[in-house]
């Protein structure tokens, strides 16, 4: 009976079956209960799919997966009476670029000096192929998802979906099998009894023979002749990806030797040691060699290193870095190998395995993830484990700093690294800078930032104080007056607007010169309109200027005179002097 190997990302996906009695019908795949699964069929009658793991006995739901150890990938053996089995492929409702970059400036973010290429010449290719699309955004949802892992899973589902009718499985991997109709397959799956490592054992299905050959021609020659629409639908840069993981997984699980030497601390090894190209066959494809950046290792971090001995050239050819205190997100404590780096991928694989059988590590980051596959993190049995993780990373401005794959995100204040983004982990640590710049010190918020800064001016009580201050933080949380920052003003009611608290009195003043009217009377600025009052002066009267409310409110006003006086006998004065100055002049 034909086993089938579904991805956990086709659930609810539909499938079309034949049955030997010519029958066509079609099975959901869905999600019952305690991670069991199964492929729900219309026959009501159950004519085919009426069995399961109870046998001839059936479930009335429909055919149940087999238990399998990838918690990826779910299995189902097929009833004897299927055929034909075929995948109807979903539709994409929206399928766009704008998924994965709204604009330029985000399009360079990803793909500038040469990031994430293999996923945009994948999205190229994806773009032409709507029957692909909906499936493709199933596994890279957004920009957050893109990684070299990811992809491959793609492609690992698109093949199992073309492999429903091939006749002969080869199980490479625990997790990965290839089906073909060319190849048949015996007890050593694929394995050469001879000893060589990057070559397949099969038997030729026209003559019955075993032979065999590369692992590269000979997985390349299946897809080419077999799976030509899958390498039509997601394009040829990430078949030759796919290739070369293959060929590096196969040479590496069937590699034995005695020419390469596992070394630790143990021997002597020192980061310096795997940081030299005095002692290392080159520089590995690492551009912090030579750099004197290992002391970030011995100083700032609680790991040790490793590296394989290559005794017939007495030159290390891959090396690693082993921290010793990683958690995840429970606080399960690993020890974590990572920033491989080699002549080949085979021996990055040779080191990762040393180290397991050594028992130095719990953990491991897959030899062929890129860059920013930061979660493509697995055990000893190729199981990949809660994607979270963080590391105590003990970093001051200007130390040295040595280029962090995994744990890029830095929260200075709590001397923590991340793999994933979080709140407080602003400083990144993927950097090639030779030192660690936490930015500039912002006095005000007591910390360092990579923003631009500024100053602003802060009221200690009785006169202010310039701190700097970021300039982003500035803009959001202080006011501006004549475009300086100030941490708190006055609010004047007079000018009405915010004024600097020591400046109040002057600014006042100098506002009620420009804009009010002098009260000559009162010795004062008045926003009042003006009128006059005679005041006595000796034996005569003076008339000043006064602010009309205040005179109306505290003044005499007489209508013979028609003015203001401070009182009615200054009016009476003032009369007389009147009448006596006109009957002078007749």
């Amino acid at each position: 009976m034909k086993t089938l190997s579904f991805n956990k990302e086709q659930v609810n996906d539909v499938f079309q079956f034949t049955s030997k009695f010519g029958k066509i019908g079609f099975v959901k795949l869905i999600k019952i209960r305690n991670g069991r699964y199964s492929l729900a069929s219309n026959d009501k009658q159950g004519e085919v799919f009426s069995g399961g793991a109870n046998g001839d006995e059936g479930y009335e739901f429909g055919w149940i997966n087999e238990p399998t150890t990838d918690q990826h990938k779910i299995l189902f053996t097929l009833p004897p009476d299927v055929v034909g089995f075929e995948y109807i492929f979903p539709k994409a409702d929206n399928f766009n670029y704008k998924l994965y970059f709204a604009n330029r400036s985000e399009y360079r973010e990803l793909f500038s000096n040469g990031r994430n290429k293999l996923f945009l010449a994948t999205l190229k290719t994806v773009y032409k192929n709507k029957k692909v699309q909906e499936l493709f955004t199933r596994f890279i949802k957004d920009k957050e998802d893109i990684s070299n892992a990811k992809l491959l899973s793609f492609l690992d589902c698109l093949i199992n979906v073309y492999s429903v009718s091939k006749k002969y499985t080869f199980n490479l991997f625990p997790d990965f099998a290839i089906c073909t109709d060319f190849y048949g397959c015996d007890n050593n799956n694929g394995r050469c009894t001879d000893g060589d490592v990057g070559a397949v054992r099969y038997i030729k299905v026209e003559d019955g023979k075993t032979y065999k050959m590369k692992i590269g021609k000979w997985m390349n020659g299946i897809l080419t002749k077999e799976y030509a629409d899958v390498i039509n639908a997601v394009g040829n840069p990430l078949i030759n990806y796919f290739l070369e993981t293959v060929i590096t997984r196969w040479k590496a699980t069937g590699f034995s030797g005695e020419r390469y030497e596992l070394q630790t601390e143990k021997e002597g090894l020192t980061f310096e040691h795997i940081y030299s190209t005095d002692t290392c066959v080159s520089k590995l494809g690492s551009c912090m060699m030579d750099d004197c950046q290992f002391e970030f290792y011995d100083n700032s971090v609680n790991a040790q290193p490793v590296a394989l001995y290559d005794k017939q050239i007495r030159k290390f050819v891959c090396r690693a870095v082993i921290f010793n205190d990683v958690k995840d997100a429970n606080g399960k404590t690993y020890r974590y190998l990572e920033r491989q780096y080699g002549q080949t991928d085979l021996l990055k694989q040779v080191l990762i395995d040393a180290c397991y059988k050594a028992n130095l590590i719990d953990i491991h980051k897959s030899a062929m993830a890129g860059y920013s596959d930061v979660t493509e993190v697995y055990d000893r049995d190729n199981k990949k484990i809660e994607s979270f993780l963080q590391i105590d990373i003990h970093l001051e401005p200007n130390d040295v700093l040595s280029f962090q794959d995994t744990f890029r995100y830095y929260d200075i204040d709590k001397k923590k690294g991340y793999n994933i983004h979080e709140d407080g982990a602003d400083h990144r640590l993927d950097v090639t800078d030779c030192r660690f710049y936490a930015g500039e010190w912002d006095e005000y918020n007591q910390e360092y930032t990579t923003d631009s800064l500024t100053t602003v001016n802060v009221w200690t009580g009785h006169h202010y104080n310039e701190q700097t201050v970021s300039v982003d933080y500035a803009d959001s949380s202080f006011q501006i007056y004549e475009n300086e920052y100030y941490d708190e003003l006055y609010h004047s009611d007079i000018m009405d607007e915010e004024i600097p608290l020591d400046m109040v009195e002057e600014l006042e003043q100098a506002y009620k010169e420009r804009n009010w009217n002098f009260d000559e009377y009162n010795n004062e600025y008045t926003e009042s309109g003006l009128t006059t009052v005679f005041v006595v002066n000796g034996t005569t009267f003076i008339n000043q200027d006064v602010s009309i409310i205040y005179a109306q409110k505290y003044l005499l006003y007489n209508e013979d005179a028609d003015a203001y006086f401070v009182n009615e006998q200054d009016a009476e004065d003032y009369l007389s002097i009147q009448i006596t100055e006109k009957e002078t002049n007749q």
